[in-house]
């Protein structure tokens, strides 16, 4: 049977999460918490900020072979989410106790440009090598989009001095 067929991954609702299972039998929780009052640390935004996260529950002894589906249905469910909130900014980090946060940034960032499909997303990382992974992921018109992006390049530019090599990008 074509893969191609399987994706993405059916995507079930559970009382504050959702939830897929992969072919390999891996499943997967996906978190979206609203902020209340936030702000980026010295940046105050006017729109609704969420957090998302991702957790595999089931990885204990297995390893997570490469799967294009998981991709494409993270893809579904932030296009999903940005139809239902087109004025919301979701900002995630990438968990490194493994030393993977890298791989896990690069991967969002490749999922983020594949998947943009509906309403286009554009999103902005922020990497300080072996410090923090992070990303904001808004619409491209998204009226507080420039004012983010100047906050992270800012903080960028500050770590630039130091001996972490810091990077900003656009996708």
């Amino acid at each position: 049977m074509d893969s191609k067929l399987l994706c993405p991954y059916r995507v079930y609702k559970g009382k504050s999460f959702l939830t897929f299972t992969t072919k390999h039998k891996l499943k997967y929780k996906c978190f979206f918490f609203l902020y209340n009052n936030y702000s980026i640390a010295d940046l105050e935004v006017k729109s609704k900020v969420y957090s998302f996260s991702f957790v595999c529950e089931n990885q204990e002894n297995k390893s997570i072979k490469f799967d294009p589906c998981i991709g494409l249905t993270i893809g579904k469910i932030l296009n999903e989410f940005f139809i239902k909130n087109p004025d919301a900014i979701i900002q995630y980090i990438c968990e490194n106790s493994d030393l993977k946060a890298f791989k896990r940034q690069k991967s969002f960032a490749q999922w983020t440009q594949k998947h943009n499909e509906d309403a286009e997303k554009v999103l902005i990382q922020a990497e300080i090598q072996d410090v923090i992974y992070l990303g904001v992921l808004l619409l491209k018109l998204h009226p507080e989009r420039k004012k983010i992006k100047s906050f992270l390049q800012k903080n960028v530019t500050q770590y630039q001095s130091t001996q972490k090599i810091a990077t900003l990008n656009e996708y």
